[in-house]
C-alpha cells in the first residue's frame, strides 16, 4: 500500500504548544495554549476536545495509538480516547509544579518532568501509580530520550545538565551531569544510540557518550537557540531554531549544515518536530500558529554520489579554463559564471539558497595572493567551506590589521578549529625579498621575509643552489607567519577559552599540485615559546 499524501499546512487560530504522530496511520494531534487537542486525519478535522482552561503542554500518543497521553499547564496528566476524543482519564495534580514534558518509555510506563525539575516515572497499567520519583534538576526539565539498548531515561534541563535514570532500577539514586553554562533544550541520538546530542539555548550542539558520563563534542554552528531537533538516521539529524528554520545537520563524519528543510518565518520559533512513524514525513510547529508537513523522500534517498555531483557540478570546466584577453566587457567571464550556477543549481536545486543563510567553516586559510593557488581547489572543498585571508607571500605580522580582523572575525565569530598558513614553491614574493632587488612599495612589505632570512640564514644557506635556498626560505616564512598566528592574543585567548583551535604550516608545490605539512603544528599555549605568551596577572 503506498504511504499517504503529505498534508498540506495545518493553520490554527492559536499558539501550538505541541503535536504527534500516530504510530500506524497518518492520525495527527496537536496541543493548543488554549487547552485545546485537536486529532486530523490528512487535513481533516476529526475531533476537538477542550481538555483544561490552562494550556495543553504536551501530547504523545500511547505505543499501540489506542489513546493520547497529554499534559497541562494546571499540573494533571490525562489520556483521550484516538477514536472519539473523549476523556479517558484524569490525574489532578500529578505534579506539585506545572508539567512540562512527557514520554511514553513503553507500553506501559510513561515519564513527566515539571517545570522546577521533578521527574515522575509512570505505571499506567489498570490504576497508574508512580513507581519512580527524583528532583534531579533546579530548572524546568526540557526533554526525554528514552535509550533502549541501556534501558536508560535521560532528561535534560533548563539548569544545563543532563540527569540519567535506570527504569529497572527503581531505588538507584539519579545521576547527573556536571552543570554546563548554557540551558539544555532538547535531546536525540544518533549513530546507533551510541551517542547522545542535546541542542541549546546558544545554539551549541553537544554530543555525549551512550550513558551521558561523558562530554565528546559540541559544535557551535547554529546562529539562534536549537530549540527541538530530531534524529533522521545515525548520521543526520533536523533541527528547530528560534529564528524559525528547520536544517538538516550531519552528525558523521563531521559536524556540518546540509541545508535548510524548511521555514516558518522571520522571528517565529520552531516550537517541536518529529517524524512520523507512517509515512517519510517531518512535521513541526512554531509561533507562527501552524502545524507544517515536509517531505523526506528526498532527503533520505541522497547518496554519496549525489554529493560527488555536486562537487564535480562546483568545479566543472575550472581547471581548464583561461580567460579570453579580447573579451574586453568580461561578458564571457560572466557567461561561464551563469554556466556554473546552472549546473550547481542543477546538481542541488536548494545549494544557493542555503548559502545565502550563512557559514560556517572550521578552516582558515592564510595564503599568498598568487594566482596559481587558490584554497578552496588546494583543498578541494566547496563554497562556504573555506575562510580566506591573502596577501603577497602569506605574512602575517602584529601590525597587519586586515589579517587580524579576519583573524578575529574567524576564531571569535566564526569559531574556525584549523588555521593553515599556506606558503608556496616559486613564489614571486620570496624570490624578490631574497634577491635583495628594489622594486618599491612593496619592499616596505617584503622586508618581513628578509627577517626570516636573517633568524634562518645559517639553514637556508646550507642549501647549495639558490633554487634550493629560495625553497628552503619559503618553507622558513610559512612557519614563521604561523608562529606570529599563535603568537597573537586572539589565538592565545581561544586557548584559555578552551575553544578547539589549531594553528598548521603547510607549504604548496605548483610543480605537482601537492600541499605539504612543514612539521609546525601547536594547539595549546604549552606550543608556544613562553616570551609570547601572554598574561592577565
Amino acid at each position: 500500500m503506498p504511504p499517504p499524501k503529505i498534508p498540506s499546512t495545518i493553520s490554527f487560530t492559536d499558539p501550538v504548544f505541541d503535536f504527534g504522530f500516530h504510530p500506524s496511520n497518518n492520525l495527527v494531534v496537536a496541543g493548543l495554549i488554549t487547552g485545546f487537542i485537536h486529532c486530523y486525519q490528512g487535513n481533516e478535522l476529526k475531533w476537538a476536545t477542550r481538555l483544561s482552561k490552562k494550556s495543553c503542554r504536551g501530547v504523545e500518543f500511547h505505543q499501540d495509538g489506542a489513546v493520547v497521553l497529554t499534559i497541562s499547564r494546571d499540573k494533571a496528566i490525562r489520556s483521550v480516547d484516538t477514536a472519539s476524543g473523549r476523556i479517558l482519564l484524569n490525574i489532578p495534580k500529578a505534579h506539585k509544579y506545572p508539567i512540562n514534558r512527557i514520554h511514553a518509555l513503553n507500553q506501559h510506563l510513561i515519564a513527566t518532568g515539571d517545570d522546577e525539575g521533578v521527574i515522575k516515572l509512570w505505571d499506567m497499567r489498570d490504576r497508574p501509580n508512580i513507581t519512580q520519583q527524583c528532583h534531579g534538576h533546579d530548572d524546568f526539565i526540557s526533554d526525554f530520550l528514552f535509550v533502549e539498548k541501556t534501558h536508560q531515561l535521560i532528561a535534560s534541563g533548563g539548569d544545563g545538565c543532563l540527569s540519567v535514570l535506570d527504569v529497572r532500577k527503581l531505588d538507584k539514586a539519579v545521576r547527573t551531569t556536571d552543570a554546563l553554562d548554557d540551558e539544555l533544550l532538547c535531546l536525540g541520538s544518533v549513530q546507533d544510540q551510541t551517542q547522545v546530542v542535546a541542542g541549546s539555548q546558544s545554539g551549541a550542539l553537544y554530543f555525549f557518550d551512550k550513558d551521558a558520563r561523558h562530554l565528546k563534542d559540541k559544535w557551535v554552528g547554529h546562529p539562534s537557540s536549537v530549540d527541538t531537533l530530531c534524529t533522521l538516521d545515525d548520521d543526520t539529524i533536523c533541527t528547530g531554531s528560534s529564528d524559525g528554520l528547520v536544517r538538516v545537520v550531519s552528525v558523521s563524519p563531521q559536524h556540518q549544515f546540509e541545508g535548510v528543510l524548511g521555514d516558518h518565518g522571520e522571528d517565529f520559533a520552531v516550537e517541536r518536530l518529529r517524524m512520523a512513524k507512517a509515512a517519510p514525513w517531518l512535521g513541526s510547529c512554531g509561533h507562527d500558529m501552524t502545524l507544517r508537513f515536509w517531505d523526506l523522500n528526498d532527503l533520505l534517498n541522497t547518496t554519496m554520489s549525489n554529493q560527488e555531483q555536486l562537487v564535480s557540478a562546483c568545479h566543472a570546466n575550472y581547471v581548464h579554463a583561461k580567460f579570453d584577453s579580447s573579451d574586453v566587457n568580461l561578458d564571457k567571464v560572466l557567461e561561464k559564471n551563469h554556466t556554473w550556477a546552472k549546473a550547481v543549481t542543477e546538481a542541488d536545486p536548494n545549494f544557493f539558497k542555503d548559502m545565502a543563510l550563512g557559514q560556517s567553516p572550521k578552516i582558515l586559510w592564510i595564503g599568498c595572493s598568487d594566482s596559481r593557488v587558490p584554497a578552496n581547489q588546494v583543498l578541494q572543498l566547496g563554497p562556504g567551506e573555506v575562510f580566506v585571508h591573502r596577501n603577497i607571500a602569506n605574512v602575517v605580522t602584529h601590525t597587519d590589521m586586515s589579517c587580524l580582523s579576519v583573524l578575529q572575525y574567524a576564531v571569535e565569530v566564526l569559531k574556525i578549529e584549523h588555521i593553515v598558513v599556506c606558503g608556496h614553491y616559486y613564489c614571486g614574493g620570496v624570490a624578490t625579498a631574497y634577491s635583495r632587488k628594489q622594486v618599491g612599495l612593496i619592499d616596505n612589505w617584503l622586508r618581513n621575509i628578509k627577517d626570516v632570512y636573517r633568524l634562518n640564514e645559517t639553514k637556508v644557506n646550507e642549501a647549495t643552489t639558490e633554487e634550493e635556498r629560495i625553497r628552503r626560505l619559503v618553507e622558513y616564512n610559512a612557519i614563521h607567519s604561523a608562529q606570529n598566528v599563535c603568537h597573537s592574543t586572539i589565538v592565545q585567548d581561544a586557548w584559555k577559552r578552551n575553544q578547539k583551535l589549531t594553528v598548521h604550516a603547510w607549504v604548496h608545490d605548483i610543480s605537482d599540485g601537492m600541499a605539504r605539512k612543514l612539521g609546525f603544528e601547536a594547539s595549546s599555549p604549552q606550543e608556544v615559546e613562553q616570551i609570547y605568551l601572554s598574561s592577565t596577572d
